[in-house]
């Protein structure tokens, strides 16, 4: 008997569930793509035993997704940043990645990646409400 269950939160086993299942699916399609590393990123700038900047990210089908870079407003605009989105695009060569994408919104930073090279290629507009979410890639 099929039973759906709704909740306002996620359980780790669930969710490891689903991912197991799309995961399987997705490695029956793309299974041509053995050059291609499937690794987690993680880039931490510290300052005394302080996190101050990081990226987190992965490499997967010939792209590095970066999924978040933050700055301490207290460093921004010293170049953090860039350094470790340099430091992103080294390792994406390293893992054989042909490309480096990267989504932010209208409120964040779409001109510090554009001056990175990257290039917007879809705009969702209105989200959040009244700006809009860019969705970048650069060609390495």
């Amino acid at each position: 008997m099929l039973e759906i269950s709704i909740k306002n939160s996620t359980n780790d086993d669930n969710a490891s569930a689903v991912k197991t299942i799309l995961a399987a699916y997705n490695k029956k399609h793309t299974e041509h793509l053995t050059d291609c590393n499937n690794d987690p990123l993680e880039i931490i700038a510290k300052e005394n035993g302080k996190i101050i900047a990081g990226l987190l990210g992965r490499s997967i089908w010939g792209t590095l997704q970066i999924q978040f870079l933050a700055v301490d407003e207290a460093y921004k605009g010293q170049g953090l940043g860039k350094k470790l989105m340099l430091e992103a695009e080294r390792i994406a060569r390293e893992r054989k990645c042909h490309y480096i994408a990267v989504d932010t919104f209208s409120f964040q930073a779409p001109e510090f990646y554009k001056a990175l090279g990257y290039k917007i290629f879809a705009e969702e507009v209105d989200f959040p409400l009244t700006f809009s979410r860019y969705y970048l890639r650069k060609t390495l």
